[in-house]
């Protein structure tokens, strides 16, 4: 069975971008990975567009998650080592 990659069109990533930006005027949008802020700035350059402001890539995002844990787990501290999700958890790291 075939897969279909659905990519949205300029005007629904710009509207999407808009949108998850909320009203800060600094950023231009909220990306879920940087390679993902890196594509959607080479897609619209392409476009066209200027890249004026930076994207903000979201803490909330599973792949930010797994991160901070690796993160934590490559750190030297003990007790961060040996739990990481509880040290994110509390603020510890």
């Amino acid at each position: 069975m075939p897969y279909f990659i659905s990519r949205p069109t300029s005007r629904e990533l710009r509207e999407n971008l808009r949108a998850s930006a909320r009203g800060d005027s600094r950023i231009r949008g909220v990306a879920r990975t940087t390679e993902e802020a890196h594509d959607i700035e080479r897609r619209m350059s392409r476009e066209g567009e200027e890249f004026t402001k930076p994207y903000l890539v979201s803490g909330e995002a599973k792949e930010s998650y797994q991160a901070r844990i690796d993160l934590a787990r490559r750190s030297n501290i003990p007790h961060v080592m040996a739990d990481p999700e509880k040290a994110l958890r509390e603020g510890l790291f």
